[in-house]
């Protein structure tokens, strides 16, 4: 059996970007967290694409939950 770690944005990989999607690409990130890092606090995602190079970035902007002055950024391209 697979484990289910992670989140399912992958099966957007190919889908265009629409309003709708970059919902489901936050709200992915965003349940993904708060099922296998519940002690992370996401406090933003945004969600940016380069047409060009047919990439999307996703900014998730966090913190811990026991320690709120605790933050860091990381970007995820797709």
């Amino acid at each position: 059996m697979q484990p289910d770690f992670g989140c399912d944005v992958h099966r957007l990989v190919f889908e265009a970007i629409t309003d709708d999607n970059v919902a489901n690409i936050k709200g992915s990130i965003t349940n993904a967290v708060k099922t296998w890092l519940p002690y992370l606090n996401i406090l933003d995602v945004k969600i940016t694409k380069d047409e060009d190079h047919n990439t999307v970035y996703a900014v998730v902007n966090f913190g811990l939950t026991n320690n709120p002055t605790v933050t860091d950024t990381v970007t995820l391209k797709f």
